[in-house]
């Protein structure tokens, strides 16, 4: 709702031509059929905001100094168009069945100090109005689930974030109690990726050989099981074209729907324009030397879960980013002889992929040993001294997409790289800090200052 009335692009079609947000394409900071039967946290609503496009400001009720600090608060968000208040609240303040409950405060009305619901789950309750004291009660309530007290977002566009065309943080890098959280499972890559990155230089390289080095290092790592997680992916549907070789491609199916071949056109473009960098000519070369493994290892970047042989008339599968449906459950489409060649597919190599790592993960070390207080993940370009290898990594590739004479590629860059900062603020620390601050500068060891 909030990411509509904000007029928010996903960045892809939702029906027709239209480009509006669906739950469907909320699959950020938590697996969807795990949001479906749990429901999610605060914590995990503001990482979905943001890495949605949003800008989000967080407040616990218990941080609430006086009601006529919220009330100023609802009447900002109810008196202009780019603001919009959503609420988490226990339902059972206000006598309805259920418990913890997101919904938005569309309107307020000053004599009566009551609030308008917006109720997300209108066929069980329509729009309602309660008093802005009820609010606060209900909202100033436990999280069962978290331990923590419920609050308030204010939601509003951040419109230096684009959204993404093709690619997007993987599923994996959701939380649930299988999988347990990636800070843990990416912690040894972190450092050893940044600690290659600090390391000086011996000699004077050229842009193909900081590449070669860093897709060695890349590949090392991942033979050593220090990257356990796909990092990527799409957001089309993708299967996995196997045939005899080990390596293969991807081939990822646009929209069918009505604009279908715009969308295609885009987005082979961006494909284009990608395999037009440098970084992905030095890739290519650098691969040439690669065992097929290797190259199938690159590949694996990127989310997919079904393999399809060259002899087989199938194309595309269902979902590329669902959460590991069982082979039983997983349907993928017979196609007719005509269109069995994917005319409008696009298919991605394991050079791509390569590429949108290098481009998108060596400009942040994401992970540090957060000391108290702070939060603030590591690796940015000013902490990199000179004559070191990710000093010339980061020039180099910072260069080479500013370079770009491209209509998507920077965009596409900058919007990845943007969700996955985001969701390793998620992974890495608590996004509200004590007292609603989320700089947490003032925290100390107060219980509100959890890392996870």
């Amino acid at each position: 709702m909030a990411l509509n009335a904000l007029e928010i692009d996903p960045g892809k079609i939702w029906k027709g031509s239209w480009r509006w947000y669906h739950e469907d394409m909320l699959d950020c900071c938590t697996p969807l059929d795990v949001a479906r039967v749990k429901g999610i946290n605060m914590e995990q609503f503001v990482c979905l905001a943001r890495c949605n496009g949003l800008n989000a400001r967080a407040r616990i009720a218990s941080a609430i100094l006086s009601l006529d600090e919220l009330r100023q608060d609802v009447l900002s968000a109810c008196s202009q168009d780019d603001l919009v208040f959503i609420s988490s609240y226990s339902r059972k303040l206000l006598e309805q069945t259920g418990d913890g409950h997101f919904s938005p405060v569309a309107g307020y009305h000053k004599d009566r100090d009551l609030v308008l619901i917006l109720d997300t789950a209108r066929f069980k309750y329509p729009p309602h109005w309660i008093p802005l004291q009820t609010l606060w009660d209900a909202m100033n309530t436990v999280d069962k689930d978290t331990g923590k007290v419920r609050g308030y977002v204010l939601l509003s566009r951040a419109d230096s974030h684009p959204s993404s065309l093709l690619f997007r943080p993987s599923c994996d890098f959701a939380v649930d109690s299988v999988q347990g959280n990636v800070f843990l499972r990416l912690k040894g890559f972190s450092q050893e990726w940044f600690s290659w990155m600090k390391s000086p230089l011996p000699k004077q390289v050229s842009g193909a050989e900081i590449v070669s080095e860093a897709v060695d290092r890349v590949l090392d790592l991942m033979k050593r099981g220090q990257i356990p997680v796909k990092m990527f992916c799409s957001n089309l549907q993708c299967t996995q074209w196997g045939g005899t070789n080990p390596s293969a491609s991807l081939k990822c199916c646009p929209s069918d729907e009505k604009d279908g071949d715009t969308v295609s056109c885009i987005l082979h473009k961006l494909l284009k324009e990608l395999s037009s960098l440098e970084t992905f000519q030095y890739v290519e070369t650098s691969f040439t030397t690669k065992l097929a493994e290797e190259k199938k290892m690159a590949l694996g970047l990127l989310q997919s879960d079904h393999t399809v042989h060259e002899t087989e008339m199938n194309c595309c599968n269902d979902s590329c980013c669902s959460s590991s449906p069982s082979v039983e459950k997983r349907k993928v489409a017979k196609l007719s002889p005509e269109l069995l060649k994917c005319s409008n597919s696009l298919t991605i190599s394991p050079e791509h992929m390569m590429t949108l790592f290098l481009l998108v993960w060596p400009h942040k070390g994401l992970w540090e040993e957060v000391k108290e207080g702070q939060g603030r993940p590591f690796g940015t370009e000013a902490e990199i001294s000179r004559e070191t290898f990710g000093d010339v990594l980061v020039t180099f590739l910072s260069n080479d997409v500013q370079g770009s004479t491209g209509s998507y590629i920077a965009s596409e860059i900058k919007s990845v790289k943007y969700k996955l900062e985001e969701v390793m603020k998620y992974h890495g620390f608590s996004q509200i800090g004590c007292c609603g601050s989320t700089k947490q500068k003032t925290c100390g060891k107060s219980a509100c200052h959890t890392k996870q």
